[in-house]
């Protein structure tokens, strides 16, 4: 939970509290979530801090895993795989 509250303001953090179960926040691994959202950025997912808040338990995958079930959502949506996903966060729940 201390990653969370070096990149989200108190607010979201506490919004993250409420949604989320106690469960999923401890077992976030900070390393984890920081290579997570360094590769959301390398693929044009500028919106990383809001697929953090709104799909949080995408961030318990694996690195690896995630990398890959990420790859078939920019297969399956093309070029515009990106801005699709901005207007569309529910696209992420097919890999939690």
């Amino acid at each position: 939970m201390k990653y969370l509250e070096t990149i989200l303001d108190p607010e979201e953090v506490e919004e993250i509290k409420n949604t989320y179960n106690e469960t999923i926040i401890n077992n976030l691994d900070a390393e984890n979530v920081v290579k997570i959202i360094s590769y959301l950025k390398e693929n044009k997912i500028d919106f990383s801090l809001d697929v953090v808040k709104n799909c949080l338990e995408m961030f318990l995958l694996d690195y690896g895993e995630f990398r890959e079930k990420f790859e078939v959502i920019k297969n399956k949506y093309g070029k515009n795989y990106a801005e699709i996903l901005a207007f569309n966060l529910s696209v992420f729940e097919v890999m939690i």
